[in-house]
């Protein structure tokens, strides 16, 4: 998870500004964190989503039960979630699908190496 801590902080100025602006879940086995879902910025009511599960608790529903409980609390809160990902992502794709997201919009991703 420190890979997630790192990410954490390059998208916010401040803990101070995440908790304002933004809204997390979790998932814990064993006092151990295992998963993360988290508002990676704000645009008005917009917030897009990181998310992750640690490699040895990925495929056992805890990314889709942080995506469902994300949805359900931006609802409430009438915020729009935002998901987010490359094409070769197909695990976020399946995912994001079967949340029930719907494709708005696809545009192209180029890598390169610095």
């Amino acid at each position: 998870m420190q890979a997630f801590t790192k990410r954490l902080k390059e998208c916010w100025n401040s803990s101070g500004d995440f908790f304002e602006k933004s809204l997390s879940f979790i998932a814990v086995k064993d006092k151990r964190i295992v998963g993360i879902i988290f508002g990676s910025g704000r645009y008005k009511k917009y917030i897009p989503i990181d998310i992750e599960a640690l490699r040895e608790h990925r495929k056992k529903g805890i990314a889709k039960a942080l995506t469902i409980a994300f949805v359900k609390h931006c609802m409430k809160c009438d915020l729009v979630p935002h998901w987010d990902c490359v094409e070769s992502n197909k695990g976020s794709i399946h995912l994001a699908e079967s949340a029930e997201f719907t494709k708005i919009k696809e545009r192209p991703f180029y890598w390169f190496d610095i």
